[in-house]
């Protein structure tokens, strides 16, 4: 820039100049979404924490449920352990005990 064109700019017409860009700079922030009240920062952080309380809250009742139901599933797998060995044993015994007509052999 040369400076022979500045020195001929009033120094009054240069700082309104300056304030009438930092005004249209602010404003053209706002209208952007740059720049938002500390009220409206402090609504959408309580916004958030109350939704990542949430779903820890929800997080924390699925684990519980999946371990509710993983000590179910052990129970039954335990008891189905036992019913198959009763089985196998009224099996053996059935086929072992001698009916008419047949011999004890299976």
């Amino acid at each position: 820039m040369d400076p022979t064109l500045v020195g001929d700019i009033p120094n009054s017409l240069i700082a309104n100049l300056s304030a009438v860009g930092i005004l249209g700079a602010t404003v053209l922030a706002i209208l952007k979404g740059w720049l938002v009240p500390r009220k409206v920062v402090e609504e959408a952080r309580a916004d958030r924490e109350a939704r990542i309380a949430d779903y820890q809250a929800q997080v924390a009742d699925w684990k519980a449920a999946f371990k509710a139901s993983e000590e179910a599933r052990q129970v039954l797998a335990g008891q189905v352990g036992e019913l198959l060995e009763l089985a196998r044993a009224t099996d053996d015994f059935i086929r072992t005990t001698p009916r008419p007509g047949r011999t004890a052999n299976r």
